[in-house]
């Protein structure tokens, strides 16, 4: 499986922790997870919260089904539940 870049990509959520992230639809002028990248396709991605103080890098697979990004590799932070 290859793993994907998309352009303006960005979607909310209220997910907290280090399980799946629960997407809740893209913000204006953007796109959601679900229209750039198929079923399952790996791709990176960088989550942060409001105020910019946590934030996490990483590789994971987009769920369909879920509607959810479910974290394969977290890069950063190296110590993971961190976010």
């Amino acid at each position: 499986m290859t793993t994907g870049l998309g352009d303006r990509v960005k979607e909310t959520t209220v997910s907290t922790g280090t399980t799946a992230v629960l997407l809740a639809g893209a913000t204006a002028a953007y796109r959601s997870f679900a229209a750039v990248f198929p079923d399952q396709a790996l791709c990176y991605y960088c989550i942060a919260d409001q105020s910019g103080t946590n934030w996490e890098v990483g590789q994971g697979s987009c769920q369909a089904g879920t509607n959810s990004l479910a974290r394969t590799t977290v890069y950063y932070p190296p110590m993971r539940g961190l976010w």
